[in-house]
């Protein structure tokens, strides 16, 4: 009799002990997903963010800012340059993702610092961080 109750003493020890690693495994796992939800980037949401004025105005700050590089050449071409339109509006994680020139590429990179912050963008009423592609065009005025 005495057996049966040491070896259910320890099939419960087992079983307790199973689930508080069980427990501790899923509140780990719920933290990493609301960790990882607030560090979304969405690329598509219901209110695309834009610069105060919009698209027309957002033309308009890169030919006033955008200057070409002399000591390159006489490129033509476009920088496509990628940045994320953060829940403030400010503009982060700018990068080239294609290239024309190294010299051109830091121009493009240089005029997109210069922006003012952006309207965010927002997705089921809130403001969301949201990746944006932007070509920048260089074409030579003849």
């Amino acid at each position: 009799m005495k057996l049966k109750q040491i070896v259910f003493a320890i099939i419960l020890l087992h079983i307790t002990f199973a689930f508080s690693v069980f427990a501790s495994d899923a509140d780990s796992s719920l933290t990493d997903t609301i960790q990882k939800k607030e560090e979304t980037i969405f690329v598509s949401v219901e209110q695309m963010p834009e610069i105060p004025g919009g698209k027309e105005e957002l033309f308009k700050f890169i030919s006033n800012n955008l200057k070409y590089p002399d000591m390159v050449g006489d490129f033509e071409g476009r920088v496509i340059v990628q940045f994320v339109v953060e829940k403030d509006g400010s503009i982060s994680d700018i990068k080239v993702i294609r290239s024309l020139h190294p010299e051109y590429d830091k121009e493009a990179m240089r005029v997109i610092k210069l922006m003012p912050k952006w309207l965010p963008g927002n997705q089921r009423g809130k403001a969301v961080r949201v990746s944006y592609i932007l070509p920048i065009v260089f074409k030579l005025q003849k």
